[in-house]
């Protein structure tokens, strides 16, 4: 008979163990509150760890007994000692007297045994009371409805804009005060017209005179030679000799019928140019002084002519 009370407390010690594996438990605080109050609802379950999860409480922002919730955290989970806990906080309330009914929170899952468990929270309730009304007070009527005298405000934005354009206004007279104090008197020197055979031979003589290929590199030495040449032709000739590649001012010297004489003097100073600008080309040091004197004798060879008659010839 012993044995058997020992073997009946063990079996239910086990019942027991294994029924507290499963749990749902819901707490409020507080338990009662007035209409409008909050109270914070807590939930928790703890549930094997070996399990696979077939749904879990969703719980609506109306209970079907009147309770709202107003806010909610995240639904957390973590793992300890062989077991899942699942945690959420909730702030509920109701906006009339009585005792609600929290809902039935269920966990459905299956076992290790591939078997379909339900695990159900207890009924838990919400008590909500009414605000105390003095009822020895006498009823007092509503109020007649009355008009509020209309007091239009200060145009504040006049003041705003006001101000706005001051600062505006002294933000301009900075600037150009500013401006006048950088700006320096330059002397301005007496432009005289020159024709384009002058201007092109003053320019040449000044880098001949100056040996400005001394003083600078190739490629600017080129550039600036070859930007008279340009110059030269498009005032002298009307050919956009400042627009054009070194080809299309060949091309444009052969359709105006330029000699033979002046199209070989150009022509080796516009294609040394191209080397040194765009392939790099290190010209010698007799290059410079070659391409300058080409440039002044094509300059030379193609100055307008006049005849008896006033008129003037390439």
């Amino acid at each position: 008979m012993r044995k058997l009370l020992i073997i009946l407390v063990i079996l239910q010690a086990g019942f027991l163990q294994s029924f507290a594996q499963d749990t749902i438990e819901i707490k409020l605080n507080p338990k009662t509150i007035k209409v409008g109050e909050i109270s914070t609802m807590s939930w928790t379950a703890k549930l094997p760890a070996q399990i696979n999860i077939i749904s879990i409480p969703e719980l609506p922002d109306s209970f079907p007994s009147g309770i709202e919730v107003l806010d909610r955290t995240d639904l957390d989970s973590s793992s300890k000692n062989g077991y899942i806990l699942f945690k959420q906080k909730l702030d509920i309330s109701a906006y009339d007297s009585g005792r609600f009914a929290i809902p039935i929170l269920q966990f459905t899952y299956l076992d290790a045994n591939a078997d379909t468990q339900t695990v159900l929270s207890d009924t838990v309730f919400l008590n909500c009371a009414t605000v105390a009304v003095d009822t020895t007070q006498a009823i007092k009527d509503v109020k007649d409805i009355y008009e509020v005298e209309y007091k239009k405000p200060f145009p504040w934005w006049i003041v705003f804009l006001i101000l706005g354009i001051i600062a505006l206004g002294l933000l301009i007279y900075f600037i150009i005060r500013r401006r006048k104090r950088r700006v320096t008197v330059e002397e301005v020197e007496e432009i005289q017209l020159m024709s384009a055979f002058d201007e092109a031979m003053t320019k040449l003589n000044k880098i001949k005179e100056e040996r400005s290929w001394t003083k600078v590199n190739a490629k600017i030495y080129y550039t600036d030679l070859t930007d008279i040449i340009r110059r030269y032709l498009e005032r002298q000739f009307q050919i956009e000799a400042e627009e054009m590649v070194s080809s299309e001012i060949m091309d444009a010297l052969r359709k105006q019928s330029f000699s033979d004489e002046s199209k070989n003097l150009l022509s080796p100073v516009l294609r040394t140019s191209d080397y040194v600008k765009f392939a790099k080309y290190k010209p010698m040091p007799g290059d410079f002084e070659d391409s300058l004197s080409k440039a002044i004798n094509f300059v030379l060879e193609t100055r307008p002519r006049f005849s008896e008659e006033g008129g003037d010839h390439a």
